[in-house]
């Protein structure tokens, strides 16, 4: 069984909320480029994995998203469009999991939870939803 100890997912809400594994004050970094609008935008969120095959193999054919080239070039980081100017960086080399609060997440909307619920169960996939350090 594959667990992915790494979201959760409430049946009410169309949306899946992934955690993020590490983000620390002071690590935020800023990429440059061309953006319609004034303000900042999301580049890319990266995740500190521990398993890099299998964290592509389901954010490729589970998730569905679309791998894109590593300008790196190594065994270590492994890239995927989040939507046209946002990416998902997979990195390599996480040691152990790691317990979040639900409040340290990114967020990716699917057509129906009910839905992908069924496609995870069908691949062995499950969701453990992290503790809460208070009540919604």
């Amino acid at each position: 069984m594959f667990s992915l100890g790494l979201f959760t997912m409430r049946t009410r809400h169309v949306a899946l909320i992934f955690l993020l594994v590490s983000f620390l004050p002071g690590q935020l970094l800023f990429s440059e480029g061309t953006t319609s609008a004034q303000s900042a935008e999301i580049d890319h969120i990266a995740l500190h994995v521990r398993d890099l095959a299998e964290s592509t193999r389901f954010y490729r054919s589970i998730v569905g998203l679309e791998q894109v080239p590593n300008p790196f070039n190594d065994n270590r980081h492994i890239f995927f469009r989040l939507s046209a100017h946002t990416q998902l960086h997979l990195i390599a080399g996480a040691q152990g999991g790691t317990q979040h609060d639900i409040d340290v997440h990114f967020a990716l909307r699917v057509p129906s939870v009910a839905s992908f619920q069924t496609l995870l169960e069908q691949n062995r996939s499950s969701i453990s939803a992290p503790r809460r350090s208070r009540k919604w």
